[in-house]
């Protein structure tokens, strides 16, 4: 059984046990107190018990109706019985006021009543001034009490909505950057294509036009495959990813409509934790992605080194335009946010005509 299980069932379990006790410390001094002071308190007692007992998923306003009734009923036995018998109604008053999300009535009226009480009781069944004061004292101690937890408890929930915000706003992201990488590999590289076609056929050069259409419906094909792995990842991220399958699988794409890429890996292959995997798998799409738009017909050369801690892509693209400057588009930005998300880094330059980029996830 977890804490958060066994935590509830303590605190039921103690409760029960405070309400017997103070029902049993009655009873024993029962011939120092007046008789409707102790029935009085055993009432407290015994609906302090019964709450406590009252299945969880019992309506709120039964549970507020009970904890009510164990104040009225305790409070006038708290002066006549030494504050026994008020133990029941503090402990209530203490719950009722934690709970009462700023209700003025819980909060105010029944504290008051509860006060009212306790003197009618003090002037009925006797009982000394010190008493008295006492009972009043906490009265009040349980009153600050009770706004306290109830503060804490609104402040933990509200921490609990901004941290299910937080994860809603980072799966929206997450999802952001999977659907940017389909759509920019697969519709990107469409376009060039029918670019060259539209090219191709005012030149009439239908032969090559026809190549670059199979070219197009083969990136097209792709995109599709892209989308449903997308979506399996987002059904199953549990599963582990053959990371260099991946990768090789862009790069043939990468060749199948023109463009020059190689892979090499180095040190040993192994299955890579799923969000890890991915993360690479993005800065090598976009890496490719780039050098198509950017780079048109010069080769990209991509290394995957397995190290016994670490996994790192390491990519490089001769003749690199300045428009592929670091910061320069959103798909860099989201693959070093991914990159950092999986525990990793990812850093990328324009070095003389070359673009370089480095992206290292850990294991």
């Amino acid at each position: 059984m977890n804490d958060e299980l066994r935590r509830p069932a303590l605190g039921r379990a103690l409760s029960a046990f405070g309400a017997l006790v103070i029902g049993a410390l009655l009873l024993r001094a029962a011939d120092e107190a007046p008789l409707w002071a102790t029935v009085l308190g055993l009432v407290a007692a015994a609906l302090w018990l019964a709450v406590t007992l009252l299945p969880q998923r019992a309506p709120r306003s039964t549970r507020t109706v009970l904890l009510a009734a164990v104040v009225l009923a305790g409070a006038p036995a708290g002066a006549p019985t030494h504050v026994t018998g008020l133990v029941p109604a503090l402990v209530a008053l203490l719950m009722l006021v934690a709970a009462a999300r700023r209700s003025v009535v819980v909060s105010v009226v029944v504290p008051a009543a509860a006060a009212a009480l306790i003197g009618l009781g003090a002037l009925a069944g006797g009982g000394s001034a010190g008493v008295l004061v006492g009972c009043l004292a906490g009265l009040v101690l349980a009153v600050v009490v009770g706004i306290s937890r109830g503060q804490a408890r609104e402040q933990q929930v509200a921490a609990e909505q901004e941290r299910a915000r937080s994860a809603a706003l980072a799966e929206r992201a997450r999802i952001a950057g999977d659907l940017h990488d389909v759509l920019a590999h697969s519709l990107g590289g469409l376009v060039l294509q029918l670019d060259a076609v539209d090219g191709l056929l005012g030149a009439g050069r239908v032969d090559d036009a026809t190549a670059r259409v199979r070219a197009a419906r083969i990136l097209a094909a792709d995109g599709l495959d892209e989308a449903r792995r997308a979506v399996d990842a987002l059904r199953a991220p549990e599963e582990a990813a053959d990371l260099a399958g991946a990768i090789g699988d862009l790069i043939a794409v990468h060749r199948s409509i023109g463009a020059e890429a190689t892979l090499t890996i180095t040190g040993v292959p192994a299955p890579v934790p799923p969000e890890a995997a991915a993360a690479v798998r993005q800065a090598a799409q976009e890496v490719l992605t780039n050098a198509r738009r950017h780079a048109p017909g010069r080769p990209t050369a991509l290394t995957l080194d397995f190290t016994e801690h670490a996994v790192r892509l390491h990519a490089s693209t001769a003749g690199a335009t300045p428009s592929a400057a670091p910061g320069s588009g959103r798909g860099l930005t989201g693959l070093r946010d991914r990159i950092r998300g999986a525990g990793g880094d990812a850093r990328w330059d324009l070095v003389d005509d070359r673009f370089e980029l480095t992206a290292s996830v850990p294991r």
